[in-house]
């Protein structure tokens, strides 16, 4: 099977990296430069400065991040198997107000939590300066890491955050803060229907730090929990068949929303890849390989082996941040922070990484090393094998990741259960 990878920054490296050994030919894109170190070195997957030469034979080609929706289209007209981008993928992540009048106008369930448009800081900042009501600050076409939630039920953060914009002329929306269960539903969709079989749920953990405290860096791991078309898959994701089916859309649909024991809040959509949720959902695939080419040749089922499953990311410093205080840049380029016996290598899945001297150190771009993953049994067998794999694994002390990934999501599975969504 030939399998071309045409990726942004390089974040599913790891994941061809797993196809690859399983006997693919894997090649592997890169559009932006800054982070081209990622995969140098390595023998497979193999790196390449262009993707055009490798379009002819690919059996299919998947596209790991949003913003290349443009070309994801034109390879589409050509008949080529494309998986996991589109134009109207694209504006379903990146515009958020178009997000919410897609999901008012096919999905009338689902409860939208009360929101205002602004295209200026400074109508926002006066806005909220005459709202009792806690909102979150959502900025268009930014990754889900500039989305700030406040922690007190009140906007002063809020503003205080409005004010670091670099220009006061950005698009973004202001959002009802809502309380429940924050849940992400996805599938995967052949071009014509839902593939029956690939439903999951996720629960996710954004922040830095243990209990939920520090940066939001948009995941730090999660748990995925694999589902027939329960309650929320009929709510969030089966009024889009057909939008989808006009556009003849490959890949997953993901609905993130706040669950209570009443109603269903809609966040937004993720039409493409979800990291760290696809680490961990290809734990439960039988072969990562065969189930992309599935959905991508039109595929109406697909086989998982059970679950859950869990992922857990792994940094170095000084991720999240990317600079130090004085502005001198600061990178992991050479360090050598994991050493990955072979039997694990399906479950270490390495991203910011090369190959020097004959060992994978870091590539010191963005400074995710990569996610230890692991499935099957209760979450709190899979947290010992995740995290016992960690301390195998780990060399230095330098190595950052969180140590409460996957705990209290069993309860949170049973009160949803309870309360008749899944």
């Amino acid at each position: 099977m030939n399998v071309l990878f045409i990726s942004r920054f390089g974040d599913s490296y790891g994941l061809a990296s797993r196809i690859a050994r399983e006997g693919a030919r894997v090649r592997y894109y890169i559009d932006d430069r800054r982070y081209a170190a990622k995969g140098t070195g390595f023998e497979a997957p193999e790196r390449v400065r262009f993707y055009e030469p490798c379009l002819d034979g690919a059996d299919v080609i998947i596209f790991d991040m949003s913003g290349l929706g443009g070309l994801a289209e034109r390879l589409k007209k050509q008949g080529r198997p494309v998986l996991g981008s589109s134009l109207l993928a694209d504006r379903m992540e990146k515009d958020r107000s178009y997000a919410q009048e897609l999901m008012k106008r096919y999905a009338p369930d689902v409860t939208i939590p009360e929101y205002r448009a602004f295209g200026s800081v400074r109508e926002g900042v006066a806005f909220l300066k005459g709202e009792k009501r806690p909102f979150v600050f959502k900025p268009d076409n930014m990754p889900a890491s500039k989305t700030f939630v406040p922690r007190k039920d009140d906007n002063s953060s809020v503003i205080s955050v409005m004010g670091l914009c670099p220009k006061d002329d950005i698009d973004f929306i202001l959002q009802e803060k809502v309380s429940g269960i924050e849940v992400s539903t996805e599938g995967w969709f052949n071009g014509r229907d839902w593939v029956e079989g690939a439903f999951n749920h996720t629960l996710e953990k954004k922040r830095f730090m243990d209990n939920d405290r520090g940066p939001n860096t948009g995941c730090a791991g999660n748990t995925v929990w694999p589902c027939a078309e329960d309650r929320l898959v009929r709510t969030l994701l089966m009024p889009f068949t057909g939008p989808l089916r006009e556009n003849r859309y490959r890949g997953p649909l993901d609905v993130n929303a706040v669950v209570t024991p009443e109603r269903v809040y809609f966040l937004e959509f993720t039409p493409r890849l979800g990291y760290d949720a696809i680490q961990a959902f290809s734990q439960l695939m039988r072969t990562p390989s065969g189930f992309f080419r599935g959905v991508a040749d039109g595929a109406k089922r697909a086989e998982l082996t059970g679950g859950p499953s869990i992922a857990v990311r792994l940094t170095m410093p000084p991720y999240p941040l990317s600079e130090d205080r004085s502005g001198e840049a600061v990178s992991t380029k050479g360090m050598k922070a994991v050493e990955v016996p072979e039997r694990l290598l399906s479950h270490v899945m390495l991203t910011d990484v090369m190959m020097e001297k004959g060992a994978a150190v870091c590539a010191g771009t963005d400074n995710v090393v990569g996610v230890v993953a692991a499935s099957g049994g209760t979450t709190e067998e899979l947290r010992a094998r995740a995290y016992g794999m960690i301390d195998e694994i780990a060399i230095t002390n330098d190595l950052q990741y969180r140590s409460d990934i996957g705990a209290g999501d069993s309860d949170k599975m049973a009160r949803l259960k309870a309360w008749g969504w899944v």
